[in-house]
Parts: C-alpha cells; structure tokens; sequence
C-alpha cells in the first residue's frame, strides 16, 4: 500500500511538469513512418532515375564517342583508301604511259629501220637503172655510128678549127648533113663528168675513165680536159669497173645521189641539171667533192645537191 502511494503521488507530480522531448523515429506514429517510409522511397526512385539517367547520359556520350572513333577511322580508312587508288591509278597511268612511250619508239624506230631499208633497197635499184640505163646509152653511141639530129641539150667545141658537139658522154662531129660519133678530142674540156665514170690515181694525178675516154680535172678553168691514155693502164679493166654495179660505200658523193627523172626528163637534161645544181650547191657549200681534200663540207654539199634537183623535179636519194 505504502508504495502504491508513493507512485501515485509521483505520478501526479511528474504530470503537473510540462516537458516537450522529441519524438523518437521509432516511436513516431503510422502515419509518420507511412510518410517518411514514402518520402525515402521517392528519394530513391529519384536517385534511381539521377542514377539512370546519369547512366544514360554517360553512356550516350560513350556511345557517341565511340561513334565518333568509329567514323573518324572510317574516314582515315577511306583516305587511306582513297589515296591508295590514286597512287596505284598514277602508277598504272605511268605505266601505260612508259609502254605507250616505248612502243611509239618501238613503232617508229621499226618504221625508220624499214624506211631505211626501203629508201636502200630503191637506191639500189635506180643505181642499177641508171648503171644499165647509162650503158645502153653509150652501147648505142658507139664510134662511127651516125644520127640526123642532135641531142637537145649539147655543147659545141671548136678544136683546132674542128667543130665538135658534146651531150652525156659522147663527142659528134659534123658529117654533111648528119652526124658522127666519134672518139673523144685531145683537149676538149666539159664542166661535169658524165654518169657511170671511175676514178684512180697514177702516181700524184688523178685520172676519171668514162666511156673508154681519161679526163683529167684542171683547177684554173674548174673543167675535166680529155687527155690521153696513161701508160700503165688496163682499159678493160677499167671498163669493166665502169660497167659494173656501183657499191654504195665506195660511190663518191656525185654518185651516191641517186637521181630519178621524176617528170620524164631527157638524158641530156637531166645532164644539164646535174652539172647547174653541181656548181650551185659547191658555191652554196664551199666544197668541191672533186678538188676539196677535207669531206667535212660533203654533208652540206648533198644537202643543197638533193635540194637543188628535187626543185627541178627530180626524185633524189
């Protein structure tokens, strides 16, 4: 009884002290705890979705980084590629340029060996026309054969108050109303040795044999004067070698131009054309392939001759 009391009396004490204390988390009421347990939920789902999103973001970003990684090495590799084409396209255009090159020279290297070849081959041939045309020509002019007409184009020589005619190699003389082929006059001198003649040497002179006639060249009146036979000499022979085919690396430089009429003209003319552009082209020139000693002239001298004669219609190799 007596502590019932007292735990009344102290009850009724301590109620009449007013003391406010906070009210502890676990002791709070339903409706608190419902609401705090509601507002740490909504904490966490937004700090879910912060989380989230954050994620998202980052790996947005990584994504487009990477994106970005990806494109920039897909262009590199483009350019990689691309500069790889060109170089190979440069170098596949060098190439077929070089063989296009190469087998332009080729081509035009084949067509200046056949042209060569060719112009030898026709050279050779109008040698051999020219060389049987030339002996056809003093066969029918044999001495002691007569014409009624001479040729168009000659040249008259009074020796020793003889007249004389000269044309291509072969003398005349008057015989009544016609004409005689005769031998060559002692002292007759002409500008230019016919075709087909040879030249050989019998100590310091040099003699010209052509058409069994021997010229001798004079440098004061720049003519050929017929002379006699030299002792020594063996006509046939050089009768022969005038006869025979001309070789193309012993032909002297008249002679290696080979002249074809293009235009018809004569015998005589051609002659006559011959010896003007002879004479033109060694004052062109300043070489005489009969008198010069040094051939360093001879190239510009074939130079003008060949000019010189295509000009007046002539087909020259």
């Amino acid at each position: 009884m007596k502590r019932t009391a007292i735990y009344i009396a102290a009850t009724v004490f301590l109620g009449s002290i007013s003391i406010t204390m906070p009210e502890p988390v676990y002791g709070a009421s339903a409706a608190q705890e419902r609401k705090q347990i509601a507002n740490d939920r909504r904490n966490n789902r937004q700090q879910i979705k912060q989380d989230h999103l954050q994620t998202r973001s980052d790996n947005r970003q990584s994504s487009n980084e990477n994106r970005r990684e990806s494109r920039q090495d897909r262009n590199e590799n483009r350019r990689e590629n691309r500069q790889d084409r060109n170089e190979n396209r440069r170098e596949n255009h060098q190439d077929r340029n070089e063989n296009r090159r190469e087998n332009r020279q080729d081509r035009n290297e084949n067509r200046r060996e056949n042209r060569q070849d060719w112009r030898q081959d026709r050279r050779q041939d109008r040698r051999q026309f020219n060389r049987r045309h030339t002996v056809l020509h003093y066969s029918s002019h044999r001495v002691g054969v007569h014409v009624n007409v001479l040729p168009g184009v000659h040249v008259s020589l009074n020796l020793g108050g003889s007249r004389f005619y000269y044309s291509s190699g072969v003398y005349y003389r008057p015989a009544g109303n016609r004409f005689v082929v005769v031998t060559a006059p002692i002292g007759a001198s002409i500008a230019v040795l016919p075709f087909g003649y040879v030249d050989f040497h019998l100590g310091p002179r040099r003699f010209y044999y052509v058409n069994r006639t021997y010229y001798v060249y004079e440098p004061t009146t720049t003519q050929y004067v017929v002379v006699e036979q030299p002792e020594g000499v063996d006509e046939e022979q050089l009768q022969q070698l005038s006869e025979a085919e001309p070789v193309a690396d012993q032909a002297s430089p008249i002679q290696e131009l080979v002249v074809y009429p293009a235009e018809g003209q004569s015998d005589q003319q051609v002659e006559q054309d011959r010896y003007e552009c002879h004479r033109w082209s060694a004052d062109e020139s300043g070489f005489n392939p009969v008198t010069s000693a040094d051939d360093t002239g001879q190239p510009l001298y074939l130079r003008a001759m060949t000019a010189c004669l295509q000009g007046r219609g002539y087909s020259v190799n």
